[in-house]
């Protein structure tokens, strides 16, 4: 699966917590995000 594929539904099934992907999305919506790196 590449990067640019990822849906919301794969992150949720990935993340150990829903808090992970509440604190991600805040991130995200707040514009917190500057730049992205793949690791594993």
């Amino acid at each position: 699966m590449k990067l640019k594929d990822i849906t919301e539904k794969d992150i949720w099934n990935i993340a150990d917590s829903s808090a992970i992907v509440a604190r991600g999305l805040d991130y995200f919506e707040t514009g917190q995000i500057a730049s992205r790196e793949v690791k594993g």
